[in-house]
């Protein structure tokens, strides 16, 4: 989590985000929902790739599964 609002422009999309819609991400309160590991740690590139897709997508039909039940 610590690295979607880091400072290194490579890997920080959630402060990206947020500053794209001028909120400042220290003014941010946060609940994290967390579940894991899905996954055990791939080896090689290609597969850590593919899976982080995978979770990914997970990632964001769980996020509007939370958004239409009224719970994010």
């Amino acid at each position: 989590m610590g690295q979607h609002l880091g400072f290194n422009d490579k890997s920080n999309p959630l402060r990206r985000l947020l500053r794209d819609h001028q909120i400042e991400p220290e003014a941010c309160r946060f609940r994290l929902v967390a579940l894991g590991p899905v996954e055990s740690e791939a080896l090689e590139r290609a597969e850590h790739d593919k899976r982080r897709d995978v979770v990914a997508a997970m990632e964001k039909a769980l996020a509007g599964a939370m958004l239409d039940a009224g719970i994010a």
